[in-house]
């Protein structure tokens, strides 16, 4: 399989922590291929990835804010309630992953979504 982005270089891809346990996160995609970071010389990553405990109305605005800076924004979740994952589809979420399945299912989504 040929890394993300190979061809115009890495696809940089900004990791939004909002008290959920990251570590698998930024292994997950180190090990897909990507490049973690924020915004560099004025351009936004591609993929933004914002990984959180819980579902709430915070979340929705935060990915309502996001999605109109980054092209892509996947939610990384402990579970999504069918109301609470229309919210966050319709703020912008591209994809949502739940936290026991983002270890494997992280990068096939962000790829799905590109």
């Amino acid at each position: 399989m040929t890394p993300p982005g190979a061809a115009q270089g890495p696809v940089r891809v900004e990791l939004l922590d909002r008290g959920a346990v990251t570590a698998e996160l930024e292994r997950a995609l180190v090990d897909g291929g990507y490049e973690l970071g924020g915004p560099v010389a004025d351009q936004e990553p591609e993929v933004t990835v914002v990984a959180a405990v819980r579902s709430n109305r915070q979340l929705v605005d935060l990915v309502a804010e996001t999605s109109r800076r980054s092209a892509h924004v996947v939610v990384v979740c402990e579970r999504f309630g069918s109301s609470a994952a229309r919210l966050l589809l319709a703020a912008g979420a591209a994809g949502l992953v739940q936290q026991e399945r983002a270890g494997r299912s992280l990068v096939p989504t962000i790829e799905a979504v590109r």
